[in-house]
């Protein structure tokens, strides 16, 4: 709807609207921005053992420091994302929300507030910018031995090694004209006044070893802790006719985490204190694959390959509650089964690909937002609804590609047709803000399609060599059977519409020009220019809501869609310069 109604005059999109800009003190100002510095630093050793043996080592290390901002607070209840606080240009008045933080009167906010100077703002009273932190520490190393038994036979054999630790919490960016900020999320540590000068600046630091443990928290603070032990192997055979081969690998999990705002505490009401620090938690999977190909001749060949993948779930799964470290009682791995056959025809001018898949992904751990009444008094109530397995998705279809080589003209094509679906409904349990498991709710997902990715695609395209080192080159791409990213608690009532919103197909043409200058020591300099989009085409990219013509109340339609959905657009007409040296 945002897009709409500040849009063009003609019921046209804006679809450069931002609904989290503004100004404030005469300079842009925005909820959101993102800050990140991930240095990664690795050591490599290549050991030649003898002519048919070698082993590859490397040992590697990440420190990320940053995260993002956003709004936290309310003035007179309405959460700083309300469309009270955007102008008619819909932009945030954020010099109006200083004005009422400061303790001046802003008659359509409502009632001045009550306290007085110095003003402290909370996640109820007053709206501030905050800064969500996700750092994190990560080390390993990979080996791996490689062996040439004969011409035909060989086999690797290596080590995955990792360790990972991240770091959650929330600190104070800016408290929009108010002196200070309240926290009293910290059971450890509560009703704490933070001073300006404990804000934290929304800009990457430079030190990606910054000592964390000084900066004041607010709303939650948390770590987790994950080791991966692994190994893998393959083995393969070669010959001109034929080449098979067979990989796989078994890994350890463990995971752990550490909750220093809400533990140690009583979690269960049964008279144990939760420590700050849960039990480690392991899991063990693996994954086994293996293929077979034919050179028929030398311009055909067909191959076939399998694999079955038994995955550890992710963080989240194994602690899903936010305010303790109980873990899912429901813990199982993911399964990944796939089977894949193709077909390959090359000429002197042609090389074509065209291959075909089936996909089953199982028991996958998923969560949404919830809302229901339960607790009687005619008001829903924001839940989470956590599916622990019992999800399975089936992707099948076919894929070609193909490629032409006619001297100075090269054309290239492929299409991806595709049936993603939900194969079976799945039972969520749902939490309350505490928490505490308030019931359950079955979700009818049983051949709903997969959404927020397009099922059929393809591209043809041309590139052509105009003259020596200059090269012209465009391309077609048509996305068709894109359907939303639903929220699956949507699909509650066995009666209802229980099917994916599939959003309007779209085509787009991207060109560019490219020139390349080869220098007399084999250096090479290449320039290129892109416009993406060139015709300018409004299209929906994605949408995260599934609202059909007529839901919610709302008759309004876009291209087709309901325009109370959430959606996002594509860009329009762009373009860019790269210049690229390469020695």
């Amino acid at each position: 709807e945002d897009y709409i109604q500040y849009g063009g005059e003609d019921g046209e999109p804006n679809i450069k609207y931002n609904s989290d800009w503004g100004y404030y003190n005469g300079d842009v100002y925005t909820w959101r921005r993102n800050f990140y510095h991930k240095p990664i630093a690795s050591l490599n050793w290549e050991w030649d053992i003898n002519n048919k043996s070698k082993l590859s080592t490397v040992l590697y290390g990440s420190w990320g420091r940053g995260g993002g901002t956003g709004g936290i607070g309310a003035i007179n209840g309405s959460a700083y994302y309300y469309g009270t606080f955007r102008g008619d240009d819909g932009l945030v008045r954020f010099d109006d929300i200083a004005t009422w933080n400061s303790g001046g009167s802003v008659p359509d906010f409502g009632a001045d507030r009550t306290d007085s100077s110095p003003y402290t703002n909370d996640r109820y009273t007053g709206i501030s910018r905050r800064a969500s932190m996700n750092s994190h520490d990560w080390y390993g190393v990979i080996t791996n031995y490689h062996n040439d038994i004969n011409e035909n036979l060989s086999f690797d054999f290596g080590a995955d090694l990792r360790t990972y630790s991240g770091y959650h919490y929330r600190v104070v960016n800016d408290v929009l004209g108010a002196d200070q900020y309240y926290d009293n999320r910290d059971i450890n540590n509560p009703d704490r006044i933070i001073l300006p000068a404990d804000f934290v600046e929304a800009d990457p630091s430079w030190n990606p070893f910054e000592n964390i443990t000084d900066q004041e928290k607010i709303e939650y603070y948390n770590q987790g802790n994950v080791r991966w032990e692994g190994v893998f192997g393959q083995v393969e055979y070669k010959t001109d006719k034929y080449s098979a081969f067979v990989q796989g690998g078994f890994s350890n999990q463990d995971f752990q985490r550490i909750d220093y705002f809400n533990l140690p505490r009583d979690v269960d009401g049964d008279g144990t204190v939760e420590p700050q620090e849960s039990d480690w938690v392991s899991m063990t999977g693996g994954n086994i694959k293996g293929g077979v190909n034919y050179n028929i001749n030398e311009q055909h060949n067909v191959f076939v390959n399998a694999g079955y993948y038994s995955k550890q779930p992710l963080f989240r799964s194994v602690f899903p509650n936010y305010t303790d470290n109980n873990t899912n009682s429901n813990l199982t791995n993911e399964t990944v089964i796939g089977v894949e056959a193709g077909y390959g025809f090359k000429t002197r001018n042609w090389n074509i690909k065209l291959n075909l898949y089936n996909t089953s992904w199982k028991d996958r751990y998923a969560q949404f937002t919830a809302y229901r009444d339960i607790d009687g008094d005619g008001t829903d109530d924001r839940l989470t609804a956590r599916v622990f397995d019992g999800i399975e998705e089936v992707h099948r279809g076919v894929e070609l590609e193909a490629r032409g080589n006619y001297g100075k003209l090269k054309v290239f094509g492929m299409i991806s047709a595709g049936d993603w679906s939900y194969t079976n409904n799945a039972t969520a349990t749902l939490y309350d803000y505490n928490e505490a498991n308030v019931g359950d709710l079955t979700l009818f997902l049983d051949d709903v399609k997969v959404g927020d990715a397009a099922q059929f695609t393809s591209r043809i395209g041309a590139n052509y060599n105009i003259i020596e080192g200059l090269y012209i080159d465009a391309n077609y791409f048509y996305a068709d059977k894109l359907y939303a990213y639903f929220d699956a608690t949507s699909f509650s009532d066995p009666n209802g519409r229980n099917e994916a919103l599939e959003l309007p197909s779209y085509g787009l043409v991207d060109a560019s020009l490219t020139y390349k200058y080869k220098f007399k020591k084999g250096n090479k300099l290449t320039a290129r220019f892109t416009v993406n989009n060139l015709f300018d085409k409004t299209y929906i990219s994605e949408s995260d809501t599934n609202y059909f013509p007529g839901d919610r109340g709302n008759d309004e339609t876009w291209d087709g869609i309901n325009t109370s959905n959430r959606v996002f657009f594509g860009w329009g007409r762009s373009w860019n310069i790269s210049l690229r040296y390469t020695f």
